[in-house]
Formats: C-alpha cells, sequence, structure tokens
C-alpha cells in the first residue's frame, strides 16, 4: 500500500520518485502496489488535481497497480474510463498494473490445481502459533517510539526512559497509568487489524508480582473524558510497554 500523507508536497500515492523510482528499480519490489481510500485522497484531501480522472491518472501513472473498494465503490472504478477517454492513461500504463498483479497472483498458485497449489499447508492453526505471537509482541515492543522522553529535574542528565532493572531507582519507581483507554481493548486494535484468536488487554495485579521493576507500585488514576471524572478503573492495567503506547497512556515516574 502506499500511504495517505505527502512528502515534500507530493501525495504518497501519485509519487512516480518513490513508487517506480525507489521502490521498484532500486529496491527491486516486485510486488503489487494498492491502496484503500487514499487514491480518492489525492484529489479530495491533498487537492493535487483539479479532476478526479487526474488524479486516477497521476497514481497509475506514479505505479499504482490495485486500489480496493471503500464504500462499495473506488476511483478506479468510477474515473478510469474517464481518464482513458480523455488521454490521460494510455494501454500500456493498464497493461503494466495488470502485468505486477497477475504475476504476483502466479507466484501465489492462485490459477494452480488445489492438488498442486502452493501454501495449501498453511493452515491457521500453523500461522496462528505460539512462536509467531511472540515475534509479534517482540516486533511491537521493538517498533515502539516515545513522543517524549526528557530529563527529569532529578535527573537532569539522563533520559528516564528506557528503565533499568538492574537500577535500584527504577526497581521503587511508581508509574501512574492516565487516561480512559485502560480498558479498551476494541481501541488497541485501532482499524486495520484481522480478528484475532485471542484478546487478552487486562491483566490482574498478580501478572506484575513477578516483574523485574517494582510493579505493586503501579497506580491507576482516574480516567478524564469528556463528561468529566469517572469512577477509578479496577486494579487492572497492562504489563506490555505496546499497550501503554498504544493505549496513548501517559507514564510519570515519580
Amino acid at each position: 500500500m502506499c500511504a495517505y500523507n505527502a512528502v515534500n508536497g507530493v501525495p504518497a500515492c501519485a509519487d512516480k520518485g518513490m513508487l517506480t523510482g525507489t521502490l521498484r528499480q532500486e529496491w527491486g519490489f516486485s510486488g503489487y502496489v494498492s491502496d484503500c481510500g487514499a487514491v480518492s485522497y489525492v484529489h479530495t484531501r491533498h487537492n493535487y488535481t483539479e479532476y478526479p480522472s487526474q488524479s486516477v491518472a497521476a497514481v497509475l501513472d506514479a505505479g499504482v497497480d490495485v486500489e480496493c473498494f471503500v464504500s462499495n465503490t473506488s476511483y478506479y472504478s468510477s474515473y478510469l474510463q474517464e481518464a482513458l477517454n480523455d488521454d490521460l492513461v494510455n494501454q500500456d500504463m493498464l497493461d503494466l498494473a495488470l502485468e505486477h498483479a497477475f504475476q504476483l497472483l502466479m507466484r501465489l498458485g492462485y490459477f494452480e490445481k488445489n492438488a498442486t497449489r502452493p501454501f495449501t499447508n498453511l493452515l491457521p492453526e500453523i500461522v496462528d502459533s505460539q512462536p509467531h505471537r511472540d515475534l509479534s509482541l517482540t516486533a511491537a515492543r521493538q517498533s515502539i517510539v516515545l513522543l517524549k522522553n526528557s530529563p527529569t529535574r532529578k535527573t537532569a542528565q539522563t533520559r528516564r526512559l528506557p528503565l533499568e532493572p538492574n537500577n535500584p531507582q527504577d526497581k521503587q519507581a511508581t508509574i501512574a497509568l492516565i487516561g480512559p483507554h485502560l480498558n479498551a481493548s476494541m481501541a488497541f486494535l485501532a482499524n486495520y487489524y484481522g480478528v484475532p484468536s485471542v484478546l487478552k488487554p487486562l491483566w490482574k495485579k498478580s501478572a506484575f508480582e513477578s516483574h523485574p521493576f517494582n510493579m505493586s507500585s503501579v497506580v491507576i488514576l482516574y480516567p478524564l473524558t469528556i463528561q468529566g471524572w469517572k469512577k477509578p478503573l479496577p486494579w487492572l492495567a497492562y504489563p506490555y510497554p505496546l499497550y501503554f503506547s498504544l493505549a496513548l497512556l501517559e507514564v510519570i515516574m515519580v
């Protein structure tokens, strides 16, 4: 997929230098590029073109081969014929997009008989295995980016995070979890997710007893909402930094 945003004033889905030059020619990408929604954003949000057909032409020329439907429609299905009639796109551009898509389908065995189709042995229980779950958790932990990690007044020369298990000061730290999303398991899934086989967003106090830090000092404060302060949440929290990050919780070291 390309992206909703623009880079240096050029919408990502209309950036031929990035999608064709960098992705395909420099990095050797051999799949197809697609998106859902970002194609229309080139016209409706970025105002990069005057007409929808011009957006379709710019995006197809940049290297977006497939556009999936959003709300039962797409810019390609609605305006590609118009762009073709107005000579904004040509048959060679369409052929190239189809070539990229069908090459990938052929590599995946989409047109093979069931007896010879590859990857049929990758059953759901293999994909959703514990090693794969562990790897997913590791990737999530390592991809977290802090919005702010300023030195505190007590430690003016050092960053407060990450915590160090062997540091006595860190082991005695108190963590305050603040925000209305402490129990919002669906919010953690956001809007790009598959259907998880197991969803365990809540962890009881006992889960912290074997933690390398003094997690018994976790303090959960009242969640602030538009309606005001609600009742305190039950003694439940999330032990993984992933959940802290996704829930947009504020971590305060006392």
